[in-house]
């Protein structure tokens, strides 16, 4: 899975605004048209076990109302549209797993979150990955969840080599997970300063002979959630983008997950480093 460019951007549901709402199939084909690599989005299963890209949680922003979509029925979440960010009705409405996974279906790499969160936890998995393998998509699908061992046991058990990327936030989180049983491609760093040892050389350089991906996290969630040191999209776009942007290649990072995917792309390229595709139109 490893770039042949310098590193690949991740968007994280799409790219949002205006009258683009998160998780939609708009958001996931402008993210496509920025020049994203891997589109990055959520996924919610209802009480009548269909699957919907949606982060559940954020109902009461994108459809104003205070139901989770995981206590609807898919009949009910169907009837809903979602509001922009400008709270004004749209004409889109929460797509269906299987809807976007047809769309995108040999186009982009796919990282899924929430795939845990569920009463029923396991059905939830077995949902997702079993609408992935009628798609004929496992080459495109990363899956990822907290280091817990469950997760490291299933990845480690299930049949096909799904490709996986756990979130750590220490450097012993990950130790379980290098495991030869496991496809893992990728792992997401979350750190809260330069001083972690996540940044540490002789462990990036240990994720590079083993051919591991590093994930870092430009996208900015709320003052509460420091991601990667305060190198972010907002210092990127309103103070300094060398330290916002420029700090994860020169940190050696392989995929960075933005919300300002063109403006990411932008940027890098003007500072020649290999980000572009045939995919950016205008």
């Amino acid at each position: 899975m490893r770039a042949k460019k310098d590193f690949l951007i991740a968007s994280h549901r799409g790219v949002i605004g205006a009258a683009i709402a998160d998780n939609t199939i708009d958001s996931f084909d402008l993210a496509l048209r920025y020049n994203t690599d891997i589109l990055e989005m959520d996924v919610a299963m209802t009480v009548d076990d269909e699957l919907f890209v949606i982060h559940d949680g954020m109902e009461p922003r994108l459809l104003r109302t205070d139901k989770n979509a995981q206590t609807m029925t898919s009949d009910e979440i169907r009837q809903y549209q979602c509001y922009t960010i400008n709270q004004v009705i749209s004409s889109q409405r929460v797509p269906s797993f299987d809807e976007v996974l047809e769309h995108l279906k040999n186009r982009c790499l796919i990282n899924l979150d929430r795939c845990w969160i569920h009463p029923d936890e396991w059905k939830k998995w077995g949902k997702i990955i079993s609408a992935i393998e009628d798609h004929d998509m496992l080459d495109q699908i990363i899956f990822k969840s907290p280091p817990e061992e469950k997760y490291c046991r299933f990845f480690s058990e299930y049949t096909a080599p799904l490709m996986y990327m756990p979130m750590v936030e220490t450097v012993a989180d990950l130790f379980p997970f290098l495991n030869s049983d496991i496809n893992l491609v990728a792992v997401e760093l979350k750190f809260a300063s330069d001083e972690s040892s996540l940044l540490d050389k002789a462990f990036r350089d240990h994720l590079l002979q083993k051919n591991i991906m590093t994930w870092g996290n430009a996208i900015v969630l709320g003052q509460e959630y420091v991601l990667s040191g305060g190198h972010d999209d907002n210092k990127a776009l309103l103070q300094d983008p060398d330290d916002g942007w420029g700090w994860f290649a020169e940190n050696g990072f392989d995929i960075v997950q933005t919300d300002w995917p063109l403006a990411m792309s932008q940027y890098f390229s003007r500072k020649g480093f290999q980000v572009l595709s045939d995919s950016i139109k205008y």
